[in-house]
């Protein structure tokens, strides 16, 4: 599986450091106003151990939330095996003792992640170490989001309405 990368070209074909240094900065303005619509209302820490760069990850009790650019799932990793592995690894989590749930969003261009959104699943039951409640989706720069969560029939689970309502008044596009 090979993440969904692409490398910004000059137009004589050579690596671009402007451009990368822009779209850089870029993602960490989207997870700063992330942070600023997050901590301390829904959750109370930013984990800083192990986390990737362009990732942002935070935590209450034993809920998680994980922000990460769509571009870095690896092709057709609909369990989001990827993510809930590279968690596993930033927190002490164990199967029944000590289960994490986990609120992940993917966030990059709407164009990138819209045929995929369908495809992503959430877990339907505990009993794993990192429980995966809730994927949302966010293009920032349209404020276009979707979102899949755990339920069972009309019964929501996660405490997710909170994260939800915050992420799209946030980015919502007026």
């Amino acid at each position: 599986m090979s993440p969904h990368y692409s490398v910004p070209l000059s137009r004589h074909g050579k690596c671009d450091s402007n451009v990368i240094n822009t779209e850089k900065e870029h993602k960490m303005n989207i997870l700063n106003k992330l942070k600023a619509l997050l901590l301390p209302s829904e959750y109370r820490k930013q984990l800083d151990t192990n986390v990737p760069e362009s990732w942002l990850v935070l935590r209450k009790r034993a809920y998680l939330f994980a922000a990460v650019p769509f571009a870095e799932v690896p092709n057709e990793d609909y369990a989001s095996t990827y993510v809930k592995d590279k968690i596993k690894r930033m927190v002490t989590a164990w199967p029944i003792i000590a289960e994490k749930g986990l609120f992940l969003l993917y966030y990059g261009n709407v164009g990138e992640w819209n045929h995929h959104k369908d495809k992503f699943k959430v877990d339907k039951t505990g009993l794993k170490p990192v429980i995966l409640q809730s994927v949302h989706f966010l293009d920032p720069d349209t404020g276009d989001n979707y979102n899949i969560r755990t339920n069972w029939g009309p019964v929501k689970f996660g405490f997710c309405d909170g994260v939800i309502g915050r992420i799209e008044a946030g980015f919502q596009k007026r």
